[in-house]
């Protein structure tokens, strides 16, 4: 017995206009998929280089404090590249008798700082480049010292002068600027991010 289904009983195929309206909205959907997968991307190196950089800060403040009686260095600090998006953890070595200055309040008499008394701490925390996706809002350098025992912050705002009443903002941004993260230094060494 034959079923006569006038819905589908004429048809045999889909039509030209059917298959074309399929693959337009699959194209529509797999270009948001690949639009919303690299902001994702960005976004989530965003939020880990500012995890690591404030990370790198830490560390060079707790070296600092940790390591003051048995090291040689006069202090530890990181050191921004906004020009070439890379960032390196330094050992303050200034040069001179004796090495070190009694105090960092002792460094106010430089009025700039040379970069020939940045040493490399170690190859792992030396030009360490932002990740891909990422960069710095800014131009030229920066630098944030923690001179011990305290350990005393001092902030370089553009990477020669000193600039210790006002916080150090490093600012990362997504390639395409659809999101940012501010990495706040203040003269107590304290740091926030936002």
């Amino acid at each position: 017995m034959k079923h006569n289904n006038s819905l589908f009983s004429d048809r045999g195929a889909f039509t030209l206009i059917e298959v074309l309206i399929v693959i337009a909205i699959s194209a529509m959907l797999a270009a948001m998929a690949v639009v919303y997968s690299s902001v994702g991307r960005n976004a989530i190196a965003l939020s880990s280089e500012t995890a690591k950089i404030s990370e790198f800060i830490y560390q060079a403040k707790e070296l600092a404090a940790s390591t003051y009686v048995t090291s040689q260095s006069c202090g530890y600090g990181v050191y921004f590249d906004y020009a070439r998006n890379k960032y390196s953890i330094f050992t303050y070595e200034p040069q001179g008798s004796p090495p070190c200055p009694d105090s960092a309040l002792a460094l106010n008499s430089v009025p700039s700082f040379p970069n020939n008394q940045m040493a490399q701490y170690s190859d792992a925390t030396w030009n360490v480049p932002i990740k891909t996706g990422v960069k710095f809002n800014g131009n030229g350098s920066a630098l944030v010292l923690f001179y011990p025992p305290d350990p005393t912050t001092r902030i370089s705002a553009d990477g020669s002068s000193w600039s210790d009443n006002n916080p150090l903002n490093i600012e990362l941004v997504t390639a395409d600027g659809t999101a940012s993260s501010t990495i706040t230094v203040n003269a107590a060494g304290e740091i926030t991010t936002d």
